[in-house]
């Protein structure tokens, strides 16, 4: 997971503000001078997980953090030794803590870059020609976070099935263009092939539709840049769209 292994005793904020860079002092555990990045430093899902803890409602780091050690110490207590069914059991236990709060990190990272992506949309309509380029290239980076975490959370022990589907076709094979275009296929040639099939309203509702998903399907519950409170204008402005819809 990316994690230190003092990282129990600090804070959401302060595990947040290490893998930023921010607070290397509540890094250096053993206080020698120097971060080592295998025992004192925050990577990958860990500093996603405090970055969603740090708001409050959720303990995801600690929470899989503690489980990984506990699991840990019941394998050490064997010593070597066939592990009984109870010890088994225990130990299935902690590797659901483990799964079901990892997944939730990562469905939680679906939901937030939806919502960036969703505001990238918004500021493309009305954004001057001097910053278009520089707001579409936030609007890139969002849609390849979204797209790379739900593709993350695909990949799991668990065929998540129909939520998959929906994602697949809510994100698409590739981000919206300015002229409403995506990529829609692959030619004989290896050459993508762009169409129009659905407008810009409605991939703005397709990121919200995601938001819903993530908590009707997962549970999240930081809710980081929480759009939803659009979604029935919205609904309202694209009226009866087909792929509105459907999704």
């Amino acid at each position: 997971m990316g994690r230190r292994t003092h990282s129990l005793l600090l804070s959401a904020e302060q595990n947040y503000n290490i893998a930023k860079k921010k607070d290397l002092v509540s890094a250096d555990y053993n206080e020698d001078g120097v971060v080592d990045l295998k025992s004192e430093y925050v990577f990958a899902h860990a500093y996603y997980a405090s970055s969603f803890d740090k708001g409050g409602k959720t303990s995801y780091m600690e929470d899989i953090t503690r489980a990984f050690l506990d699991g840990r110490k019941l394998i050490t207590s064997a010593n070597g030794e066939k592990l009984t069914d109870a010890q088994r059991s225990e130990l299935m236990g902690y590797v659901a803590i483990i799964s079901e709060n990892w997944q939730k990190v990562i469905a939680e990272s679906v939901f937030k870059y939806a919502g960036s992506t969703y505001k990238s949309l918004v500021a493309l309509e009305d954004v001057n020609n001097d910053d278009l380029a520089k707001e579409f290239s936030k609007y890139m980076k969002y849609w390849g976070e979204l797209k790379g975490f739900s593709m993350a959370l695909q990949v799991g022990k668990d065929n998540i099935g129909e939520s998959a589907t929906k994602l697949n076709r809510m994100i698409g094979f590739g981000p919206m263009l300015m002229d409403e275009t995506q990529i829609v296929g692959i030619d004989s040639k290896g050459n993508y092939v762009m169409d129009k099939i659905y407008s810009m309203n409605d991939a703005k509702l397709h990121m919200l539709k995601i938001q819903k998903l993530m908590i009707d399907e997962f549970g999240v519950e930081a809710r980081s840049n929480d759009m939803l409170a659009d979604m029935a204008d919205l609904a309202s402005k694209i009226g009866t769209s087909e792929s509105a819809e459907n999704d």
